[in-house]
């Protein structure tokens, strides 16, 4: 399925204290994607692609924003771990091309479908600038079973900045 504009299914996360919004996003991947393959049973491993924030790409893991408080990416990641999915994610280096990172990520993903893993077992989750590299791995994967979380991306200014974008697969869009 191709969405030519992120306008569909649009939650708004407004200053949103940022263990606050790690709560929300837990328990929405939970409910949206662990809850459907328990009730196929179906217990394969599920991977989640955690796209961190810019913020971590400046500051390191510990980061802390003023506005925010401190990021937790190293918490986001271990809480992840234990609601059971293999997390896949890395501190991206200093002004990391969103492009070039999102062709990266679709090709770790590619990797694991010739492994035999299932596309809708596959979860691209990203805030902020990983939402929009999220958004590009979506338009280079182009499965429509794989699983897509945007956080804090849904403006104008990425649209402007990226016309082309297209995408694909089960998109769960937060702000």
């Amino acid at each position: 399925m191709i969405f030519p504009k992120l306008r569909l299914f649009i939650f708004i996360v407004n200053q949103m204290p940022v263990n606050k919004l790690y709560r929300s996003l837990r328990n929405v991947l939970f409910t949206v994607l662990l809850l459907p393959a328990m009730n196929n049973n179906s217990f394969a491993q599920t991977y989640l692609f955690y796209l961190h924030g810019a913020i971590v790409e400046n500051q390191g893991a510990d980061a802390v924003s003023p506005s925010f408080s401190a990021y937790r990416y190293n918490d986001i990641i271990a809480a992840f771990s234990k609601e059971g999915f293999t997390v896949k994610s890395e501190v991206r280096k200093p002004d990391t091309d969103v492009k070039s990172y999102a062709q990266l990520v679709a090709k770790q993903i590619n990797e694991l479908l010739k492994q035999g893993v299932k596309a809708g077992n596959i979860t691209v989750a990203g805030a902020s600038k990983g939402a929009v590299i999220a958004m590009h791995v979506s338009g280079f994967a182009k499965r429509k079973e794989l699983n897509f979380v945007f956080l804090a991306a849904c403006n104008d200014g990425n649209f402007e900045s990226y016309p082309a974008l297209q995408f694909y697969g089960n998109i769960l869009l937060m702000g």
